[in-house]
């Protein structure tokens, strides 16, 4: 039996309060925080039947192999050879296996138990099962396979795992939106997990090279994520970037390459052999029996890479992973957050992992023990990324690492990209700051803040200089009058939280210039434009700003 970590065993007792029929849980728990080890632990503990269901055969082994270290006998609902396969591997590893095809409970395969066939042959077992367990739960949805294959088992209580309860197409995982659950339960961050030595610390490298804008319009309706021949097209010219960085940054380390099909990959591993570093492609294609033996090659240090298409993004645990090298853009958080926690897992002698990403996935994301998360249940709009669509980081041009883009310094190497006169045109080039705005610009956005607060007085004389009939001046001036009046009231709050804030941006160590670039990635516009903003423009950055603080102050 294997002893769960204090936050484990937290997490687990926290699942088990409230774990109930009526009541189904989502438990979450970052990349490599060991929630495959906690299911087995609940598992084991379970009075009674209980089905733990994964979506693909190396997560049907990975979770037969957890139960069998903690001492659980099961049953595995799979294809023959997979079966076969597992059974090897357990005794392989553990030197027994606690496989039996009668035993209470299972690791099932969902595309075994959801075909006709399964859900004739598991019928009566299904009945008996008290406590379901589905890992990826992000993936649960009622209208899907997974959905319906938790709803095969009407007696049992579900509980879900994963890293990411989120999803690309913005459906909500709670049973009052798309999905099954009605309570979520959190574990520890990725950062308290890394400060704590339960993760490694890791290093990021983004080559130049890939321009992402092309693939902007390039988002498909059903999924939320860059359509495959898009992003194809999109990483085709940096191809031959992929090696020279790996031996740069990496080289001699084991790693996973994320390719965007079986073509580029195979392409991918033929540039890494040629250079003397042997590489396999492996994906869901790959034959089951050929696919275990490449990752125990791997573990045991005979390949040096493995490139696969989306198939180690979830469940995949091999501590022997000390690169991560991104090929495929994604605009899935999940998925990015996925891949870049397959390197992050403790191993001796492994000082830090490294991620190299070519396709702007770090930018667009940030890393995820840097992103302050909300996790919900409900269902979220997918074209709302924030208030503003600039990516929250920058690339260095001059040691490719990645930073908070609104710091103006790369504080790696403390490059700095100084700005053109025409950047000085365009508040957009400079993200808000206002220090380097050209004087005709400056002059324009203050334009913007006399019109919008202009007094009922001044109001009143425009008007009168203007077209409209005097009759109707008194009236129009007197409801311009109480929208001053609300306003005043609103930019006098708006003051007092942007004061605070600026002034905690301050005392952070943030130069000014920096405070106004984090004020524009923050509200999508800057602190002028910002003023000029109507009523229910200035309640809403008001409300940003203090919740910004709340969490500053959490920190």
């Amino acid at each position: 039996m294997i002893a769960l970590r204090p936050y484990q065993e937290a997490l687990r007792d926290e699942v088990l309060q409230h774990l109930r029929p009526g009541c189904n849980v989502l438990a979450v728990l970052p990349t490599g925080g060991g929630k495959t080890v906690i299911m087995a632990d609940i598992v084991h503990r379970n009075q009674g039947a209980a089905a733990v269901i994964a979506h693909r055969s190396e997560l049907v082994g990975q979770i037969a192999k957890a139960l069998n270290q903690a001492g659980v006998r099961h049953r595995i609902i799979a294809p023959e050879p997979v079966i076969r396969q597992i059974i090897s591997e357990c005794q392989r590893d553990h030197g027994h296996s606690l496989y039996d095809s009668n035993a209470l409970a299972g690791v099932v395969s969902v595309d075994t138990l959801v075909s006709k066939t399964g859900m004739v042959k598991y019928k009566r077992w299904a009945d008996s099962v008290t406590l379901v367990l589905q890992d990826e739960a992000h993936h649960m949805l009622k209208s899907n396979k997974w959905g319906r294959a938790a709803l095969m088992f009407p007696q049992a209580r579900v509980l879900g795992v994963t890293a990411t309860p989120c999803r690309a197409d913005g459906a909500g995982l709670g049973a009052h939106a798309d999905g099954l659950f009605h309570r979520m339960a959190e574990g520890p961050s990725m950062a308290w997990l890394i400060k704590n030595n339960y993760l490694t610390p890791y290093k990021v490298f983004c080559p130049p090279g890939f321009d992402r804008a092309a693939l902007e319009s390039a988002i498909s309706a059903t999924t939320g994520d860059y359509k495959p021949g898009a992003a194809k097209e999109a990483v085709a010219g940096h191809m031959g970037d992929i090696v020279p960085s790996y031996l740069k940054y990496a080289a001699g380390k084991r790693g996973i390459c994320f390719a965007v099909d079986v073509e580029a990959a195979a392409q991918i591993a033929k540039s890494f052999s040629d250079s003397g570093v042997r590489a396999e492609v492996v994906s869901a294609k790959t034959p089951d029996a050929l696919r275990s033996s490449l990752i125990n090659q791997f573990r045991l240090g005979q390949i040096t890479i493995l490139v696969n298409v989306d198939l180690f993004g979830e469940g995949f645990d091999v501590p022997a992973v000390e690169v991560v090298i991104m090929d495929r853009p994604t605009e899935s958080y999940s998925l990015f957050s996925q891949q870049f926690g397959r390197a992050l897992r403790i191993l001796d002698g492994k000082t830090h992992a490294i991620i190299i990403d070519h396709v702007g996935n770090v930018a667009r994301h940030m890393p995820p023990d840097m992103r302050p998360w909300q996790w919900t249940l409900d269902a979220v709009d997918r074209k709302k990324r924030g208030a503003t669509d600039t990516d929250p980081m920058r690339i260095c041009r001059g040691c490719s690492q990645p930073f908070e883009a609104f710091y103006k310094a790369c504080p790696y190497c403390g490059h700095i990209d100084e700005p053109t006169d025409e950047d000085r045109k365009d508040i957009k080039r400079l993200l808000g700051d206002m220090t380097e705005l050209s004087v005709e610009l400056l002059n324009e956005l203050r334009e913007q803040i006399l019109a919008a607060e202009r007094t009922p007085e001044q109001y009143e004389r425009e008007l009168l200089m203007g077209t409209m009939p005097k009759q109707y001046v008194a009236g129009a001036v007197k409801k311009y009058a109480a929208k001053y009046e609300a306003r005043r009231l609103q930019l006098e709050q708006y003051e007092q939280i942007a004061d605070l804030w600026g002034g905690m941006q301050l005392s952070r160590g943030l130069q000014l210039p920096e405070a106004y670039r984090r004020f524009y990635l923050l509200h999508g516009m800057d602190v002028l434009t910002a003023r000029a903003q109507d009523n229910e423009g200035l309640a809403a950055i008001t409300a940003r700003l203090a919740e910004d603080i709340a969490m500053e102050m959490m920190k």
